[in-house]
């Protein structure tokens, strides 16, 4: 789905760019095109990563807030999307670091993560398994 609010916030892409994907039919665009807009998002990661290891965390809190990363993540992962390994492979990524991370900010010796522990590994399988069916990878 073509988001033109998108158009008005982006610096990663210039308006030119976006104007020109907006404007050709399914976002069929030439190959060098395509090519440069890949290597600027990619860029526009890298930068990402950079604020979140060196910028104070309240910078990095007002750029990546639930507010922000949600349109991101349902852009990236549809709910009624086709299966598709590699956004498969990202999902499965978002929970396993996501619970990781859970675990880690309560603490392991927290009484709770031992009785959840179970329940943990069992999501974190079943995920890696969903992901293994999906043809294609």
């Amino acid at each position: 789905m073509k988001n033109t609010k998108l158009l008005e916030k982006t610096s990663v892409l210039t308006g030119t760019m976006i104007k020109k994907y907006l404007e050709s039919p399914e976002g069929r665009c030439d190959a060098d095109f395509r090519l440069k807009v890949r290597k600027r998002v990619k860029r526009g990661l890298l930068d990402l990563q950079f604020l979140i290891e060196v910028a104070e965390k309240k910078d990095v809190d007002w750029v990546l807030n639930e507010g922000s990363l949600r349109p991101v993540v349902a852009a990236l992962l549809p709910s009624l999307a086709e299966p598709d390994r590699s956004r498969a492979e990202i999902a499965e990524m978002f929970i396993t670091w996501g619970l990781n991370y859970m675990v880690s900010t309560v603490g392991r010796d927290n009484p709770l993560v031992p009785a959840v522990q179970p329940e943990i590994d069992k999501v974190v399988g079943l995920s890696y398994n969903l992901v293994r069916s999906i043809e294609g990878g």
